[in-house]
C-alpha cells in the first residue's frame, strides 16, 4: 500500500532535466540483467513518496544490495538525478479469475464488465463507450483482449454479443480496439461502480504527480492508486512472448492491497468522472499489483474515436 506524499517545489524544469538525463543513459540502464523498464517519476523511500522526479529502474525482482556484486549495483544519482529501484513484474493478458460481480450480464451495457470471445474462459475488460467516426456506438478495450473481426460477448465465454471489432491499433505506445456495437445492442456511457463519465479526457502533466485514480476491472472491481510516472518503457510477458512499451502511465495500488490484475486489461482509469487512460498491463499480486495504462487522449487519436456522452 503506498502513501501519498506532499505536494513540494518540483517545477516542470526539473522533470526536463531528469528526462534529458534519461535519455542519455536509457539504452545503457535497459541492458542492465533484470531491467524491465525504465521512467521519470516519484521516488519511494521507506514506504513514502518524494517529491520530486527521480530516474526509476524497474526490475522484475529486487534482490538485497548485500547480494549484488559491486559491478551491478545502480549508483544513488545520475548526473544529479536521483535513482530509485521498483520491482515490477508486468504482465499483459486475459485472465479466468474475476470480481463475480463484473463478470455477469449487464443490461443495459456499461464498462468495466468481463468480455471475451464464444467458449474462452480467458477474459478482459470492456473500459469505455465510444463513437467511430461516423458516430456509431462502440466499446474500448485492449487489442490483446479483442482483434479485428473478433465478434465479442458480454459476459465473457457465453454471454450475449455485444459487437464485432472494427478497429485495433497494436504497438509500442498503443494496445487498443474499438468494438462496434450491434444495432440491438442497448448501452450507457457509465462504468459499473462507479457512474456516468464524461466525454472529455483527462490530461496529466508530471507537476501533478502523484496524481489519483480509480480502475474499475472485470477481475479486480473497483480500485484505487497513484499515478507515479508518465514515461515507462520497456517490456511486458505476453501469451506469445516479451512486448516492448513505451511511454505508458505507471500506476501504484494506493489505499488497497492491488491495483491491477491481468484480467482488468482494457478498463478504463478515472479520475473525477473523466478518462485518464486504458489499463493495458498488470503487475503480480505479490508486488503490489501497479498497472500500466496508455493515456486515454493518445488512445482516442490512434483510433480515430471519441468518448460518448449519454
Amino acid at each position: 500500500m503506498s502513501k501519498r506524499r506532499k505536494k513540494g517545489n518540483s517545477c516542470a524544469r526539473d522533470w526536463a532535466t531528469a528526462r534529458r538525463v534519461l535519455a542519455a543513459h536509457k539504452s545503457r540502464l535497459l541492458r542492465r540483467k533484470g531491467v524491465v523498464g525504465v521512467d521519470i517519476g516519484i521516488k519511494r523511500s521507506e514506504g513514502q513518496l518524494i517529491d520530486g522526479p527521480s530516474i526509476r529502474v524497474h526490475v522484475a525482482k529486487k534482490i538485497d544490495e548485500a547480494d549484488l556484486h559491486p559491478n551491478q549495483r545502480l549508483p544513488e544519482s545520475i548526473d544529479g538525478v536521483p535513482v530509485d529501484v521498483v520491482e515490477s513484474p508486468l504482465m499483459a493478458s486475459a485472465c479466468s479469475r474475476g470480481a463475480f460481480q463484473h463478470r455477469n450480464t449487464a443490461e443495459p451495457l456499461v464498462a468495466g464488465v468481463s468480455i471475451g470471445r464464444f467458449g474462452e474462459r480467458t477474459f478482459g475488460t470492456l473500459g469505455a463507450t465510444a463513437l467511430d467516426a461516423d458516430g456509431v456506438p462502440g466499446g474500448l478495450t485492449c487489442a490483446h483482449v479483442a482483434r479485428t473481426a473478433d465478434e465479442i460477448r458480454q459476459r465473457h465465454q457465453i454471454g450475449r454479443v455485444i459487437g464485432d471489432v472494427t478497429i485495433e491499433q497494436d504497438d509500442d505506445t498503443v494496445d487498443a480496439a474499438f468494438i462496434m456495437y450491434r444495432d440491438d445492442c442497448d448501452w450507457r456511457a457509465e462504468v459499473l461502480n462507479y457512474g456516468p463519465t464524461e466525454p472529455t479526457p483527462i490530461d496529466i502533466v508530471p507537476e501533478d504527480l502523484p496524481f489519483a485514480v480509480e480502475l474499475v476491472g472485470a477481475c479486480s472491481g473497483k480500485t484505487t492508486g497513484l499515478v507515479t510516472s508518465l514515461s515507462f518503457t520497456g517490456t511486458v510477458e505476453t501469451p506469445s512472448g516479451q512486448k516492448t512499451v513505451t511511454e505508458q502511465l505507471y500506476i501504484e495500488a494506493h489505499n488497497c492491497l492491488v491495483f491491477a490484475r491481468t484480467g482488468d486489461s482494457g478498463g478504463g482509469v478515472l479520475a473525477g468522472g473523466h478518462y485518464a487512460g486504458l489499463l493495458i498491463a498488470a503487475g503480480s499480486p505479490e508486488s503490489g499489483g501497479s498497472g500500466l495504462a496508455t493515456p486515454m487522449r493518445r488512445v482516442l487519436s490512434r483510433l480515430g474515436v471519441s468518448l460518448a456522452d449519454d
